[in-house]
């Protein structure tokens, strides 16, 4: 699950300047005659302009318990309010009255709702570019980015965040086939034998390559000379990943930098094993 801080999805701020509610909310003519055209009752005039300047803000129609109180005040003073006119609560009574609201908006905004082919235009998006980019909330930002450039309404972080990290299992899952396709029966096995502990040894072949030199000295540096003649002669992994991109490499000799032996054979999809040894290997 991705935090939502750390990308790009629009969210109310804590508190907002003056300057900032003036730049962001402050009415404009034709916004004042699209509501007056839409209702004249105090509490759907401000709930609607509440809607229509969040929706602006956000990309997205926000619910109505969300909305903070100093926005919530400063259109009630620019619409020229009682203190006593409120939001109008969300509810099955008033269910009809939303719906219109926000129809409203998108027409006077021309933006399309998310479920009229936004997640479409998401899909294809994201698919190109999960073949490069690694960082899933990097990809969600890809996805607000097209869905914006596209006049779509953004759907709720947690949809986004599901359809992006589905996108981006495929995705690897077509790399990994990719990478494994060509692997040798006698490939498969030299790899599986990296992580089984030989009776004479006290480390496993994977732990061993994950051992760096304690030192820059002759004796260190030709040791780990015979460790990468060692590793190459078991497989050449340039030839697994020659249209694989470099940051998708990286990535994947990151994920087992975090793994044990016992780790690595819990990934019970082979080519997903295989595929991250094989870029490992090819880190070093």
């Amino acid at each position: 699950m991705t935090s939502i801080e750390r990308t790009a999805y629009p969210r109310f701020k804590k508190t907002f300047t003056e300057s900032e509610l003036k730049q962001i909310f402050q009415p404009s003519s034709e916004e004042l005659i699209f509501t007056k055209m839409q209702t004249r009752k105090p509490h759907n005039y401000l709930t609607l302009m509440a809607l229509l300047k969040c929706e602006q803000y956000l990309g997205y129609s926000p619910g109505i318990n969300t909305i903070p109180l100093q926005i919530q005040n400063y259109l009630r003073q620019q619409l020229g309010l009682l203190p006593v006119v409120e939001l109008l609560q969300e509810s099955e009574l008033n269910k009809k009255t939303f719906f219109l609201f926000r129809q409203a908006i998108r027409f006077f905004l021309k933006i399309k709702p998310y479920n009229q082919g936004g997640e479409d235009i998401v899909t294809k998006q994201v698919d190109k570019s999960s073949y490069t980019m690694s960082d899933p909330a990097d990809l969600i930002n890809v996805a607000i980015e097209v869905l914006v450039q596209h006049r779509y309404e953004l759907p709720a972080f947690s949809t986004l965040n599901r359809l992006v990290g589905k996108i981006r299992e495929d995705v690897h899952e077509k790399i990994f086939a990719k990478i494994t396709e060509s692997l040798t029966h006698e490939q498969r096995l030299c790899l599986d034998i990296l992580l089984e502990l030989r009776d004479t040894e006290q480390f496993t072949d994977f732990t061993k390559i994950k051992q760096t030199p304690v030192s820059a000295s002759l004796k260190q540096i030709n040791l780990w000379t015979k460790r990468l003649d060692w590793l190459f002669s078991i497989l050449d992994p340039s030839e697994f990943l020659k249209d694989i991109s470099h940051t998708k490499i990286r990535q994947f000799a990151a994920e087992v930098e975090t793994l044990e032996v016992g780790d690595m054979k819990d990934i019970h999809n082979n080519s997903k094993r295989y595929s991250l040894l094989i870029c490992f290997i090819h880190q070093y």
